[in-house]
């Protein structure tokens, strides 16, 4: 047996669609990679959500769980890595974080900023298993 082969993934964004339809793209997205890869079985995917997408990793799951169903990516394992929703303010250019709602900047107090990180939505890597 050959052992798992780790596909590195281009980010494809995926912005804009309801845990279903977004669930239905990532399973594309794979089943696309492992086919190109002469994948026999997907073994495991990372996703990369950011935190200010509105997208419920329980929700993500449970989609996975029923969409993947009689495909080659059936009980493939699912990790979720959330990205911290960084910003820069437009006043000072101080970098920040999220602190669980919309603050001023530590630095200037100043209310315009811009999302450096916290939006994404990718797949970043396949495990698969080959013939």
């Amino acid at each position: 047996m050959i052992p798992p082969l780790h596909i590195p993934v281009q980010p494809d964004k995926l912005v804009g669609m309801h845990e279903l339809a977004m669930t239905e793209n990532i399973l594309n997205i794979v089943m696309d990679h492992a086919s190109r890869a002469n994948a026999r079985k997907v073994l495991s995917l990372k996703l990369k959500i950011g935190e200010l997408s509105s997208f419920v990793d329980d929700s993500v799951s449970f989609c996975w769980s029923l969409l993947s169903q009689g495909t080659i990516c059936e009980g493939a394992k699912l990790e979720i890595n959330r990205i911290a929703a960084e910003f820069e303010c437009l006043g000072c250019g101080a970098h920040f974080f999220f602190q669980k709602e919309l603050t001023p900047c530590p630095a200037c107090g100043g209310m315009q900023a811009k999302v450096l990180a916290g939006e994404e939505l990718e797949v970043s890597s396949i495990e698969i298993e080959q013939d």
